[in-house]
């Protein structure tokens, strides 16, 4: 009679090295799918950033290039310039812009005033409902721009002279100046850096 062979299953170091290539194959798996996990995060972040700061030059380049030279009475009836802007001062850029959309068709003018402000490194936007206010005027905040550590505002006058702030320092007492030529606006940003854009003015174009 024919001895009848036994069938040969795996050793313990056959099972062991079996075992070590598997998991080896699977982290270099998991680390290259947790590589295009983490790219695919921070592409969708960059782009979220990318948009925010499209979004925020969008506002301050419509602001800038609609305004107009219309000085306003503020809630303490002083008359303020068309465009005000200062680095002491709450608002570092404040004017007067035309355009505002009336998709209602209610009964309030096409202007409208704006501010910008540094408030906790957000860059926020300030608008009134009216050109003319009263003590109980309230305005609106919104915030355009995060993680932004510095806001820098020069203006171009019409002797082709920049300056930091607007109106002119050497303008006449009780002169109102109209609008500069020209505004360089720098934002310094916590994750991209200087940011830095110049917009003409419409009177200037």
């Amino acid at each position: 009679m024919k001895r009848i062979q036994a069938s040969r299953g795996f050793t313990l170091f056959e099972l062991l090295v079996a075992t070590s290539i598997f998991a080896i194959i699977s982290y270099m798996g998991y680390s290259g799918l947790m590589q295009v996990m983490n790219a695919r995060v921070h592409t969708g972040a960059m782009e979220a950033r990318l948009a925010e700061l499209q979004l925020a030059f969008l506002h301050l380049e419509r602001d800038v290039q609609q305004s107009v030279n219309r000085p306003i009475r503020d809630l303490y009836g002083t008359t303020r310039a068309p465009l005000v802007g200062d680095e002491l001062g709450d608002f570092r850029l404040e004017l007067t812009r035309t355009g505002r959309r009336n998709p209602a068709q209610a009964s309030r003018s096409v202007m409208q005033r704006v501010a910008y402000m540094i408030e906790d490194e957000n860059l926020l936007r300030v608008a009134w409902p009216v050109l003319d206010q009263a003590q109980d005027t309230t305005a609106s905040r919104t915030t355009i721009l995060t993680a932004v550590t510095r806001l820098e505002i020069r203006y171009l006058d019409q002797t082709s002279n920049w300056s930091n702030a607007w109106p002119p320092l050497q303008l006449k007492a009780g002169a109102l100046a109209g609008l500069p030529r020209a505004l360089t606006i720098r934002l310094e940003l916590e994750d991209v850096g200087v940011i830095e854009r110049i917009f003409i003015l419409p009177e200037a174009a």
